[in-house]
């Protein structure tokens, strides 16, 4: 019986010793992006394309729910700089080419929509995490580009890949 209790009262001992290691923080290759469109969310992988006239972030998304591939809602973001900004805010206007503004696009459920243009006062704010760009939407109503009237609330966190 005493052996018993010896044994239980090392491996207690044992137990009680032990730290807890720190939580470990997501590597850079797994940053996602979330993303909302009124109450649908997604997580997307994305292509970084850089071109002549700016620096865009196109993108497919996977809709949380299923994991698949949903290629009727994706977004897109332009930024009028050489590369994707790691500090700053951009004021959305897509009729502005400036380097102080951005343009945005969403498609959701085949449907593209923007902010409105000449009237934005939405910013999308960038900074760095994991030594790679963060883009920060606040939520913001985008309206159709073809259908008059209709509008859809967008939030979200894009980062560079």
């Amino acid at each position: 019986m005493s052996s018993w209790l010896l044994v239980v009262a090392l491996c207690l001992g044992a137990f009680s010793c032990r730290t807890e290691s720190p939580e470990p923080t997501t590597p850079p290759d797994l940053l996602q992006s979330t993303w909302t469109i009124d109450t649908s969310v997604f997580v997307t992988y994305y292509t970084f394309v850089s071109g002549a006239n700016g620096a865009v972030i196109l993108s497919g998304a996977a809709d949380n729910n299923t994991g698949s591939i949903n290629r009727g809602s994706n977004f897109s973001i332009t930024f009028h700089l050489p590369y994707i900004p790691a500090h700053g805010s951009y004021v959305l206007d897509c009729s502005d080419e400036s380097a102080s503004s951005a343009c945005m696009e969403v498609s959701y459920q085949g449907i593209s929509y923007r902010p409105k243009t000449m009237s934005s006062t939405a910013y999308l704010k960038a900074d760095s995490t994991h030594q790679r760009a963060k883009i920060t939407l606040l939520p913001t109503w985008f309206y159709s580009t073809l259908l008059t009237g209709d509008s859809v609330s967008v939030a979200g966190t894009f980062y560079q890949p």
